[in-house]
């Protein structure tokens, strides 16, 4: 019985779908890598919807947003040009790519202008840390994304890709974080206005080029692992978007460095709130290791910026009840969050916690 398991999975065959020729799938990438009144259209109609999405914090309007976005298909269009070796079509791919992502970036940009940005959610904050995790995100949605171009009966699986690996939304944020008012920036009360800007646009724009070196450089290998193309003729573009892969793992790791630190002082400050603050009784009156229980709190936002030397500025925003947070409990935080920090590489930390007051107001009729 066991021969004839063996033998029947040595006859097995593996149904890889049906395959588009080599020459087809040229000819289809270069179709829809054009630059057209069609394809314009729909990356400002994507705009204007993540726009708006992303202002009123709506996931779901966001995501509609991904399915219209175009911008995939130039990419791939470039990306089977580079494949080839074909420098004139990567080029008008390329450019065909850059045109509509302005359009993005400019739709965002004057839509918001007229918008009064009042509140900024989790769907804008999401896209102005990019991180690691971004980046292999890309690389696994451009290697999907052209694996599926070559198999006809995968082909409408497409659009979720494009929801995975999002476009349209960090060129919206940057647009969005051009046209922040000063009012807006106090009210959160955790950055400059100049701080503000430069996080929400630079955040937003390097993970809308990691979206971009990702997707491209996957594609690129995925085509040509399936013979489609010359590894002779793409030798020198591989070799530039590794070099662009490189000059970005930097502010990458930075911030997935920062993404850990954050997941551990929120999982530190919930650790805390299931405990109790307790008194040293030495003469010294310095509090030991101590707890927050009983002091009702809501971590609201976590700001981390680091040196090369490895030491910490973590500004922390907490919103309690009236009087909960006193200073003595912020010592006893900082001290066991200082400590808690040491096992992700800090060697040195400051706090600064920020607490809003929240007032309970009753009315019985």
């Amino acid at each position: 019985m066991v021969n004839r398991f063996f033998s029947r999975l040595l006859r097995w065959n593996i149904d890889a779908g049906d395959v588009i020729p080599a020459q087809q799938i040229q000819q289809e990438r270069n179709k829809n890598s054009r630059l057209s009144a069609d394809y314009l259209f729909r990356c400002i109609a994507s705009a204007l919807v993540a726009t708006l999405g992303l202002i009123g914090n709506s996931t779901a309007v966001v995501i509609a947003a991904m399915i219209i976005a175009p911008l995939m298909d130039p990419l791939l269009g470039l990306a089977v040009a580079i494949s080839h070796g074909k420098a004139r079509t990567a080029w008008r791919s390329f450019l065909s790519f850059l045109i509509g992502s302005a359009s993005v970036f400019l739709s965002a940009y004057l839509l918001s202008s007229f918008v009064h940005v009042n509140a900024m959610g989790s769907e804008i904050f999401s896209r102005t840390s990019p991180s690691l995790i971004d980046l292999f995100i890309a690389l696994l949605g451009g290697s999907v994304a052209a694996y599926i171009t070559t198999r006809s009966n995968i082909s409408n699986a497409i659009a979720g890709v494009a929801i995975a690996v999002a476009l349209v939304p960090p060129l919206c944020v940057g647009g969005i974080g051009l046209t922040l008012s000063p009012e807006l920036n106090s009210k959160l009360g955790t950055l400059t206005s100049q701080d503000m800007l430069f996080e929400i646009t630079f955040g937003s724009l390097l993970l809308y080029g990691c979206n971009f070196i990702g997707i491209v450089a996957a594609a690129v290998i995925t085509y040509l692992s399936q013979s489609i193309g010359s590894w002779k003729r793409s030798i020198l573009p591989l070799a530039l978007l590794t070099l662009l892969s490189v000059l970005i793992l930097k502010p990458l790791q930075t911030s997935y460095q920062r993404f850990l630190i954050k997941n551990h002082i929120r999982r530190e400050l919930s650790l805390m709130g299931a405990e109790r603050i307790q008194q040293n009784d030495d003469s010294s009156g310095r509090p030991r290791t101590g707890m927050l229980k009983n002091s009702q709190f809501q971590t609201t936002d976590i700001k981390v910026q680091m040196d090369d030397e490895g030491r910490a500025d973590v500004r922390i925003s907490l919103s309690a009840l009236d009087g909960e947070i006193t200073q003595k409990k912020a010592e006893i935080a900082g001290s066991r969050l200082a400590r808690a920090l040491e096992s992700q590489g800090i060697k040195s930390s400051r706090f600064q916690f920020r607490v809003v007051p929240v007032k309970v107001l009753h009315s019985q009729h």
